[in-house]
């Protein structure tokens, strides 16, 4: 029927979904819904659909007209209005997510690292500005801090602004770090509110081509460390990004991640900046057949990949929980990032408009589109780059 030409019928192992790719608009139906669609689709009207429903379920001819026109009706086609964007949708009245890249210092130089960080770096974001961002992101509501580099561990007093910052009983922090330097802080580490903390682990394959990436004997040494880090009673993610040599190592890094007693894994793109090349990168459809080898593995051992989770949370949710992972479920979180003057961290599932220190934002693509004084005020309310962005 031309009611329904504009719903696409997606089989899944759960049950169908009925997507309209114009509106944009979907819906998963109940198996009796689904068998009515389903006729409806193959007849000429609504009132064959009807004799054949009543046929096959043994119903009286009037109870499948009234329940076949009542489903014809829900999902007969309208005109799609013009979309607007989200900002139309949006009423951002505070920040709930900020992320701060404190340095491109690092104990390592990474062979993929999208910033170049190195030993001999010496960017790094002041300690003033740093203040003055974690205030006003507090004064804003922010509740999630994210850190990133180079390496955090590098960054002075860092742990104490861990502390501080932990203190609040509402304020979870996320650390991205390589995990070599974490044994030498051990003690400080166990000190901080555990249940708050999360600390994200990079690790980017199996022996031979986390080494290719991160250094001689760095493997041995972060193996070291987890093992330390489980003794401790400290909970970590693993996160991994992806490239053309590790994805075979992915369904691996799953049973590499349950036998250390980590339970949850995260993915990254590999990005085509810094030292990034494009040989390195693999595209979505060569990741999607191992993705989903190493998701049934995940599942049987209980070890979580928390892209999937998050990708389920977009489908089916619409409340973006704190989670340990830098995947954001959802679409509705306000969020902003500082830097010192790098240039911005296209994170895989962020649709946001991100400020940096350096007083440009850039759209998903990676893109300058506009220039804004960081922190005059919330930049959401006055951003036109932003409000083009959702």
């Amino acid at each position: 029927m031309a009611h329904l030409a504009h719903w696409i019928r997606l089989a899944t192992d759960s049950g169908p979904v009925y997507v309209d790719h114009e509106k944009p608009d979907w819906f998963v139906p109940s198996q009796e819904a689904d068998e009515i669609l389903q006729l409806l689709a193959a007849s000429r009207d609504t009132d064959e659909a009807a004799v054949r429903l009543a046929a096959s379920r043994s119903l009286p001819l009037g109870r499948a007209l009234l329940t076949t026109e009542r489903l014809r009706a829900q999902v007969s086609a309208e005109p799609a209005p013009a979309y607007m964007g989200r900002a139309s949708h949006l009423r951002l009245t505070g920040l709930k997510e900020c992320w701060f890249h404190l340095t491109n210092r690092c104990n390592l130089a990474c062979g993929h690292c999208l910033f170049g960080a190195s030993e001999n770096s010496q960017e790094t974001l002041p300690f003033d500005l740093l203040r003055q961002g974690l205030r006003q992101a507090r004064q804003l509501g922010c509740t999630l801090f994210c850190f990133t580099g180079g390496e955090p561990f590098l960054y002075p007093d860092f742990l104490g602004v861990l502390a501080d910052l932990l203190a609040d009983p509402t304020v979870h922090a996320v650390v991205l770090t390589n995990g070599l330097l974490l044994d030498a802080h051990l003690e400080a580490l166990q000190a901080l509110p555990q249940g708050r903390l999360h600390l994200q682990v990079s690790l980017d394959g199996l022996e031979q081509n986390h080494e290719q990436l991160r250094g001689s004997g760095s493997f041995g040494r972060l193996m070291a460390n987890l093992d330390t880090l489980r003794t401790a009673g400290l909970a970590v993610t693993l996160s991994v990004a992806i490239n053309r040599a590790n994805l075979v190592d992915l369904p691996a890094l799953v049973d590499l991640a349950a036998a250390k007693g980590i339970h949850n894994l995260h993915l990254l793109w590999h990005f085509l900046r810094g030292k990034g090349t494009a040989a390195q990168f693999v595209s979505p459809a060569e990741i999607l057949p191992v993705l989903i080898a190493a998701q049934e593995r995940a599942e049987r051992i209980k070890v979580t990949i928390d892209n999937v989770e998050a990708m389920k949370g977009q489908v089916f949710s619409t409340r973006a929980p704190v989670t340990t992972s830098l995947a954001r479920p959802g679409n509705r979180w306000p969020w902003v990032r500082m830097a010192p003057s790098f240039p911005r961290r296209p994170w895989s599932l962020s649709r946001s408009c991100v400020v940096a220190i350096s007083a440009t934002a850039w759209n998903r693509s990676g893109e300058p589109v506009r220039c804004l004084r960081p922190f005059a005020r919330p930049p959401w309310r006055t951003a036109r780059s932003l409000r083009s962005s959702l």
